[in-house]
């Protein structure tokens, strides 16, 4: 006799790879400011992210310590449901592998979506400050420190690279500096691979920037308990590295005997802040 995947078991894969998957996948969405939640939605939502933009004036000899409020910018947020489908049949459950692969896949796909609407805001309006035009082969450190300096005033100092920008700063030896994705480096508090620039302004390969330059917001999308019920399972797995929920459902379909899975979340983002003190663009074009 097969073996059988159960219901729990095949919620905890499909979860553990959402982890993992999207983890890695949206990685650079911890450069941005961020209202992650699991609260509930329904199809297009606006909502208000509150974004830092200065502190409150500092006091000289102060008599009294309750003066003092510092500066908040409110961005509007307009979250859509998008939603990963996708279905196994009844042999593919009998292979934890091929599952994990199926889900793997439409959980990449899933990935480049969300990056595409958090890099549509990198654009000439909203960030005019950019570099001249550098092939991502000939990047250079100089390239990365005139960045720098011109979000200096940013409390952190993030850098989004393409591959072939991200592979230029690579070790070329055992005993050369290299650093790993994520981590500070290079004079920024994180250095992240993104591979996905769809999203943004045509020739942009790279942003260096500060939290404020754009902002984000997540939900979870609402699900009918009438349908719900019909469903063998729906549950929410939490991103941890990032604190982003999603929402997996799996439910069976009688007609094709079929089984269905989807990942689903509520997702937006927005200009942030003052492009020409939070965000500078490196472009090829």
């Amino acid at each position: 006799m097969a073996n059988t995947l159960s219901a729990t078991l095949l919620i905890d894969t499909l979860a553990n790879t959402a982890k993992t998957t999207l983890g890695a996948r949206l990685a650079p969405l911890a450069s941005f400011t961020k209202d992650f939640s699991q609260a509930v939605y329904t199809q297009t939502k606006a909502v208000v992210v509150p974004v830092v933009t200065g502190g409150s004036t500092t006091l000289t000899n102060p008599t009294g310590f309750e003066a003092g409020d510092s500066t908040e910018s409110v961005v509007s947020v307009t979250m859509n449901h998008y939603s990963q489908p996708f279905h196994v049949t009844s042999a593919q459950l009998n292979e934890q592998v091929k599952l994990e692969d199926l889900a793997a896949k439409n959980l990449q796909t899933l990935a480049e979506k969300i990056m595409d609407v958090a890099m549509t805001p990198i654009d000439a309006t909203n960030f005019a400050n950019g570099s001249a035009a550098i092939a991502q082969t000939a990047l250079a450190v100089g390239d990365l420190q005139t960045g720098w300096a011109s979000i200096a005033k940013s409390p952190k100092k993030n850098l989004l690279l393409d591959g072939v920008a991200f592979s230029k700063f690579l070790p070329t030896s055992l005993t050369s500096f290299g650093f790993q994705n994520g981590s500070p480096a290079l004079g920024f508090d994180a250095v992240y691979l993104n591979t996905r620039w769809t999203g943004a302004v045509s020739g942009t390969y790279g942003f260096i920037c500060g939290p404020d330059a754009i902002a984000q917001a997540s939900g979870i999308p609402d699900i009918h308990p009438a349908v719900k019920a019909l469903m063998l399972e729906s549950q929410i797995v939490k991103i941890d590295s990032l604190g982003l929920s999603v929402q997996i459902n799996v439910w069976g379909s009688v007609s094709s005997r079929a089984v269905w899975a989807s990942y689903d979340l509520f997702y937006g983002a927005a200009y942030g802040a003052d492009g020409a003190a939070s965000g500078y663009r490196l472009k090829s074009a």
